[in-house]
This record gives structure tokens, sequence and C-alpha cells, in this order.
């Protein structure tokens, strides 16, 4: 057999078989194994012409185990999940009051899920500071680029994506898709947070700020420039 002999994850996750076991497994070792990425990269693509492919949310989902609770969720709120792989990032100050943005014919929208036990909760209102957060999105805007962040009580801002794990480094805002369908995030992060209120923000945009720009802009209080906002307050719980 060619290639990575954990392709078989790759596999089970397309064909909707995956165990979340395995899921776990699979975006554990995603980051690390280019050959594996490529080959996600491939099927991922094969799946969106194929028309007897699982649709993003049934096949991300089942990894997952996110189960539609139709009794009081919409349809449409069961969008992309994405699985876990804990990374702890840096946490920097910051104070700037975030305020949400008016939605639009054509938005840009971050679907939040909080991913505990094995499972993953779409649109949560409340999470445990131990808890990791996965994320799509979709890109109505047809931006370029996208950051997440999120900013506690304390002003201290947490990186989601690009992540941040070296002080030393300055990584920029993601490329995005740019066809107004949902779509994954490959990694959920797990952030050291305090109890509190936590304002989580998608900023869409076309240039490719880095890091440090954006909390440049952050710190003085200052719109993003021809960007597109979403954000979600979620009351962090517990210890």
């Amino acid at each position: 057999m060619s290639g990575c002999g954990n392709r078989k994850w790759v596999d089970a996750h397309f064909s909707g078989r995956i165990a979340a076991s395995d899921e776990l497994a699979l975006r554990q070792h995603l980051p690390s194994c280019a050959d594996c990425r490529r080959y996600y990269d491939l099927r991922l693509t094969l799946a969106s012409i194929d028309p007897w492919a699982l649709g993003a949310v049934e096949r991300i989902g089942r990894g997952l185990g996110v189960k539609p609770r139709r009794n009081w969720l919409p349809l449409p709120a069961l969008a992309l999940a994405t699985a876990c792989v804990a990374v702890f990032l840096w946490i920097r100050p910051a104070s700037h009051t975030l305020e949400p943005q008016p939605r639009g014919a054509a938005t840009c929208e971050l679907t939040i899920y909080r991913v505990h036990a094995g499972s993953a909760e779409p649109s949560p209102t409340v999470m445990a500071p131990t808890d990791e957060l996965a994320f799509s999105y979709r890109n109505g805007c047809q931006k370029k680029r996208l950051l997440v962040f999120a900013i506690d009580e304390a002003q201290h801002i947490f990186w989601y994506h690009p992540g941040w794990v070296n002080e030393s480094e300055n990584p920029t805002a993601i490329g995005i898709a740019s066809d107004g369908s949902p779509h994954e995030l490959t990694a959920a992060v797990r952030q050291p947070l305090e109890a509190g209120a936590l304002k989580i923000r998608a900023v869409f945009s076309n240039e490719e700020l880095s890091v440090r720009q954006a909390e440049e802009i952050i710190r003085a209080g200052k719109p993003f420039a021809e960007a597109a906002t979403s954000e979600r307050v979620v009351e962090v719980r517990g210890k």
C-alpha cells in the first residue's frame, strides 16, 4: 500500500463509517502528516463533485457524534463540525469591546462547536474551561482570509485561527474558500480559559493580517477596515 497507513482513517471518514475515537486520532494525525493531508484534500474535492457522496454536515457529524436535535434545532443550524486536536496557544492582553455587525443577504458567518466527551454541540451558550472549540464558516461575502479569536472579561486574547503556539512567530490570517458553502476548519482548540463571558469573533478580510497587526487594531479600539465580522458570546463556567 502506497502512502501513509493511516489513510484508512481518511477513507472511513468520507464513507461515514469512522468511529469517534478514530476521528479524534485522524485529526491529531493530520497536522503532522503531509501525505494524509494531501489525501484528505483530494477526497474532499472528490466529495464536492460526487452527487452520491455524504454531505459535509452528515459526514463530519457522524465522526464527531453530533446528533440532530429536531425538537428544537432547525436543520440549517446543523452546519459543519470539526474534530478534536487540543492545542494550547498564547494569550495576550487587549482592551477592546466588540460590537456585533448587522447581517445582510451575503453574509460571512462562523459556526462554533463545543467539543466535549467525544461529541460536539453546535452554537453553545455555555462551555467548561476544559472544552475544545471547533469551527466552520460560510464566506458569503467572498473575502479571502479569516481570523478567529476570543476575548475574555480580563481582556485576554485567545487565538484559534491562525494558531499561535510560539510567541516568536507572527502567523497570518488563514486562506478560505469563497463559494458561500459551509467549510470546516481542520482543528479544534482547547485554551486555558477562566470563568466568565467569552466573546468569540471572526474577521473575514481580504488582507493577510498577522496576529500582531490584528492585536494592535483591537487594542486601539478600531474596526477592521473593509472586513466582515461575526460574534457570539459564550459563558465559561467551572474550573
